[in-house]
């Protein structure tokens, strides 16, 4: 360029260039923004929602969740599921996702249910959950029979199933009567199995529970009478169309389990069938009893263990043209962490609990009268002259009993006069020493006065009748639930 030249002179932008400029940024980072979003609400659903074409599963979708990542399942089996004190598996993989909590064997067995869904996930052990191998233990189980009760005592039994208790959380099994002289008895789950047993010649009924348990030698027998010929009350036989649902849970129910379980029954087309409704009644039973359970947990600072199985079970039968259906919390024990005292006055303070919601929900959920034992145990009015005397005495043999020490024969109460309520404790032939105060020790002396100080008087003489509300005795139930 020449000094002649014309000097080019600065080109300046177009009015509002600049400003569309900002704008077309803007704009990208707006849709930037948007796509990010939808990104993560897509994740999102994939984590709540079922795979499009698959049933709804408890295992994929965590894992899901975990983003089908090995390490991210481990290091949340790891972390995330708390340790229970106890050796072998009883609630398999779903049952200790759905209590967050297990053994290492079932930490370990919910870690192997989760890789199953994590795509080319090598298994995992016990070592690299940071966990120790515990050697020659024996390992829990369930076995459950039907049970024909013949004549002359004789009894016919057929095995319907053999293996973990934990492989039977998720479904409902039954018996169910088809057709006259023949029970088919149904467990469903992973493997299902159905038996047709013949009981035409039979005089009675039963549905038995083998449990193998941690830390026990010897397996529990749990029965549950179906029916008997000689029964004055309850069914004395067969009936085309009863139907006896039960679950086997060593687990608690909660509110996310409670709401999947409706919609799993509504995938299988089962949700408004027979089998479906009496399901979703013991559903609503142990979600509303596992709510009160975490109250007790708060109020004596333990965990409940489920190291047993419980087992419900609910029956619809027909009398005379009426319906009629019977709750029965057939194995329903519950253990605790914790020192020994305050796991033993939650696992009391939870069974007073779970005897009073019983009847409370059958006449919630059916609206029809409803009979218990808690509610005849409640109504007992007895106007012989010597009744508290005697049932003083009875109380103390049961709280004896109930105590389940060696040496314990029973507890027996008497008025002190001056010195207040006086609780004799009695071991085997002899008279024990008196106990009252602070000094008693625990079980059975401490609720054995708990006891005598609501049935005393504060001068410690005898009330003249036993309180009428069973539920107002134990008043250390009310003090800490």
């Amino acid at each position: 360029m020449n000094d002649r030249d014309p000097i080019p002179s600065p080109q300046v932008p177009p009015q509002g260039a600049a400003n569309t400029e900002d704008e077309r940024g803007s704009t990208r980072k707006r849709l930037l923004g948007v796509a990010l979003l939808l990104a993560l609400l897509a994740a999102l659903l994939m984590c709540l929602w079922p795979t499009p074409g698959l049933p709804f599963d408890y295992l994929r979708v965590k894992a899901e969740e975990l983003g089908r990542d090995r390490a991210r399942v481990l290091g949340f089996v790891r972390e995330e599921v708390v340790d229970l004190p106890y050796r072998g598996d009883v609630k398999g993989a779903l049952g200790t996702l759905w209590e967050g909590a297990g053994s290492p064997e079932e930490k370990l067995a919910l870690a192997q249910g989760l890789l199953a869904h994590c795509p080319g996930a090598a298994p995992t052990s016990l070592e690299e959950l940071g966990e120790t191998p515990a050697g020659d233990v024996a390992q829990p189980g369930l076995t459950v029979l039907h049970r024909a009760l013949l004549a002359q005592g004789e009894v016919r039994e057929t095995e319907v199933y053999r293996g973990s208790a934990g492989a039977l959380v998720g479904a409902v099994h039954s018996v169910r009567v088809l057709e006259p002289g023949v029970s088919v008895v149904e467990v469903a789950g992973a493997a299902p199995k159905q038996v047709k047993a013949p009981v035409a010649d039979a005089v009675g009924e039963e549905l038995v529970f083998r449990l193998a348990l941690p830390g026990r030698g010897d397996e529990v027998e749990v029965v549950r009478e179906l029916w008997r010929a000689e029964n004055r009350v309850g069914l004395d036989a067969q009936g085309r169309g009863d139907v006896h649902a039960f679950t086997v849970w060593p687990c608690r129910i909660g509110d996310y389990v409670r709401e999947k379980e409706d919609l799993r029954l509504q995938e299988s087309g089962r949700f408004e069938t027979q089998l479906g409704v009496l399901y979703r009644h013991l559903l609503d039973f142990a979600h509303a009893s596992d709510q009160t359970l975490g109250k007790v947990e708060a109020a004596y600072g333990v965990r409940a263990r489920f190291d047993q199985p419980r087992i419900l079970m609910l029956s619809r039968v027909e009398h005379e043209g009426a319906e009629g259906f019977a709750l029965d919390l057939r194995h329903d024990d519950v253990t605790f962490t914790g020192s020994a005292e305050d796991a033993w006055q939650a696992a009391n303070a939870r069974g007073w609990l779970e005897a009073e919601f019983e009847g409370r929900f059958l006449r919630e959920a059916l609206e029809a009268p409803v009979t218990t034992a808690w509610t005849v145990f409640q109504r007992l009015q007895d106007t012989r002259p010597d009744a508290p005397g005697r049932r003083l005495r009875l109380a103390g043999e049961a709280l004896g009993r109930l105590a389940r020490r060696p040496g314990w024969r029973a507890v027996r109460f008497r008025a002190g006069g001056d010195e207040g309520p006086v609780v004799t404790a009695v071991r085997g032939q002899q008279q024990g020493v008196e106990l009252s105060g602070p000094a008693l020790p625990p079980r059975p002396t401490r609720l054995a006065a708990e006891l005598a100080r609501c049935l005393f008087d504060a001068e410690g003489r005898l009330a003249g009748t036993f309180p009428p509300n069973v539920r107002a005795t134990p008043r250390w139930r009310s003090e800490r639930c």
